[in-house]
């Protein structure tokens, strides 16, 4: 008998599993009780048509899973989500739903251990010209695996119509403004008016539609009818940042970016934002909005396509000082005054042979503009052929959003007239 053995590696092997392709999407179950719904405000009480407190509207977050390997059950997965924190969350309006209606009185959520697990059902009537805009996440575990996927649904909306009166409605021309300072003419021309650059022409004849100045229309209307003054209707303007009904006070320092706000017109000065959402809200003394219309604003500086030195040969050995000047491109455009829309920051690097080896010394940063001017002595090179070399170039960033100017003590300044300094 031999008793000599052989014995292979061992090699841990497992079953490979494919990922699973999950989705989510808000469907309503109850069509007698639908996200939209009416109300009569002329009744005492005001009846709503479908009264959730009779009827809930369910919201059901279909979670659908799909397996290649036909392991995990396709169709929904709700039964699988999570009941952890978080493995199930409904939010309103962005908010954690508990943080804005009450549980158990406004919504409940189902959890039992069915297909339906996870389902939102809301009690709650809204308020007239009011939209509660639902969102759902959760959590649930791929056995086969020990992964825990995450789903997100779509936005779902619940509204509601006041048809006991003519319906009041806003609009607003501009939804969205995306202002670009690159093509501002009005910002062009106050640039070389500082500076006396200007030729024929004024102010008013730069502002156009693309200029920091932007202003925005509103249109209320009451049933079929345009309002063009307020003061005959009982209502009253706001412009509030979305989400809240705090009205923003022009040309304050809170809000120095919104520059008038008077039915039917809103300014904004887009130099003094980068990103904002606001909302421009109508109601009465009893501060109930009836009518509401969001206004985006974006601000986003068009970067260079291409940029270098004005001066790229050599320098002369007696030479004490050296000077170079960035030209900058927009595609085929010459960039007027970069400076205006860029910071500008310079840089050089030393070379050097360190026996038969090229290095390169430290970097240094000059000054911030279009224009860099140094001493040679500063450059850290030598007058051999070993230590005679550097490097420049320069990083072009767009300029952060203005602010107001202060002085030491956070006091705003103004100029003689009272308008804000703007940095």
């Amino acid at each position: 008998m031999n008793e000599n053995t052989f014995a292979s590696r061992r090699t841990h092997t497992r079953v490979k599993f494919s990922p699973l392709t999950v989705s989510c999407q808000l469907v309503c179950l109850t069509p007698q009780s639908p996200a939209a719904q009416t109300v009569n405000t002329l009744s005492t009480p005001p009846q709503y048509e479908p009264n959730r407190a009779l009827s809930p509207t369910a919201i059901f977050p279909d979670v659908r899973a799909v397996d290649p390997d036909n392991i995990f059950p396709h169709g929904p997965a709700n039964r699988y989500l999570s009941l952890d924190v978080g493995g199930i969350a409904w939010y309103v309006n962005e908010q954690p739903i508990a943080d804005v209606w009450k549980p158990d009185e406004d919504f409940t959520i189902d959890q039992s251990d069915s297909d339906t697990r996870g389902t939102l059902i809301v009690k709650k009537n809204l308020p007239a010209s009011e939209k509660a805009v639902l969102h759902f996440t959760g959590q649930f575990l791929d056995w086969r695996t020990g992964i825990a996927y995450t789903v997100e649904s779509d936005d779902l909306a619940l509204t509601c119509t006041d048809k006991g009166a003519d319906a009041v409605q806003c609009y607003v021309d501009k939804p969205l403004i995306v202002y670009d300072p690159l093509f501002d003419n009005l910002l062009l021309y106050e640039y070389k008016a500082a500076r006396g650059l200007t030729g024929s022409g004024n102010r008013d004849d730069f502002k156009d539609g693309k200029c920091y100045e932007q202003d925005v229309n509103v249109i209320l209307t009451i049933g079929t009818k345009e309002v063009k003054t307020l003061s005959d209707t009982g209502y009253k303007m706001r412009v509030a940042r979305l989400g809240t009904e705090i009205p923003l006070t022009p040309n304050s320092e809170a809000s120095p970016e919104l520059t008038f706000a008077s039915y039917p017109r809103i300014s904004f000065d887009m130099r003094l934002v980068a990103k904002g959402e606001y909302e421009v809200q109508f109601f009465k003394d009893d501060n109930k909005v009836v009518a509401r219309s969001p206004i985006g604003i974006r601000t986003q500086v068009t970067m260079p396509t291409d940029g270098q030195g004005l001066r790229g040969a050599d320098i002369a050995a007696s030479q004490k000082t050296y000077a170079n000047t960035a030209i900058i491109n927009v595609r085929d455009r010459l960039v007027e005054y970069p400076e205006l829309y860029y910071l500008i920051r310079w840089f050089t690097q030393a070379q050097y042979n360190d026996n038969g080896v090229w290095k390169y010394a430290a970097e240094k940063e000059w000054q911030h503009g279009t224009d860099m001017l140094v001493e040679v002595a500063d450059l850290g090179i030598g007058v051999t052929k070993n230590d005679s070399f550097f490097d420049y170039w320069f990083t072009v960033d767009a300029h952060p959003t203005a602010t107001l100017c202060t002085d030491e003590a956070g006091n705003v300044l103004t100029d003689e007239a009272g308008n804000f300094l703007i940095c």
